[in-house]
């Protein structure tokens, strides 16, 4: 019988500017930190409330769901303002600049979608998303065309592609 060990994967959240404003940027959640150069989309609820927050000692306006505030910036408002507050369904087509771009998808990359997966419970209430890796972020792909870039052989190690990540 093989032995079973309990670890943590880890979590990051990571900016991605808007196209339109480099001033804002999403705040996304990944519990696969390995897949950010195959990000093709980042997926938002579409019935949760989205603020854009600035805080004092920035001239960043970041941007997650409402309810996460808390998590990310205190429990004291008095450190951060509202900038504006959306829905998700109005975030869904908003094109953002991504961490990583290594290889180039094919595809209209690089923009905001809607999944039902996506909660407020953990993380930012917006989710990385890179259809090549995990289902959720498949269905993505097959709902709103999100491209699907590999970039892993069939080792999984990063492919040649990768430049000073291969292998």
């Amino acid at each position: 019988m093989g032995e079973y060990m309990d670890h943590k994967d880890p979590a990051l959240t990571v900016t991605f500017p808007f196209v339109d404003d480099a001033s804002t940027v999403f705040l996304a959640w990944t519990t696969t930190p390995w897949t950010l150069p195959a990000n093709t989309g980042l997926t938002v609820n579409a019935d949760l409330d989205y603020v854009a927050i600035k805080t004092a000692d920035s001239n960043i306006n970041y941007v997650l769901a409402a309810s996460r505030v808390a998590r990310y910036f205190g429990e004291d408002p008095s450190v951060y303002e509202v900038v504006w507050t959306k829905k998700g369904s109005e975030l869904v087509g908003q094109r953002y600049t991504p961490v990583l771009e290594i290889k180039k998808p094919e595809g209209d990359a690089y923009r905001v979608v809607a999944g039902e997966h996506v909660t407020d419970t953990d993380g930012t209430g917006i989710v990385h998303t890179a259809p090549a890796f995990g289902e959720e972020d498949f269905q993505m792909h097959q709902k709103h065309q999100l491209p699907v870039l590999m970039t892993v052989d069939a080792e999984g190690r990063f492919d040649e592609e990768m430049g000073a990540f291969a292998g």
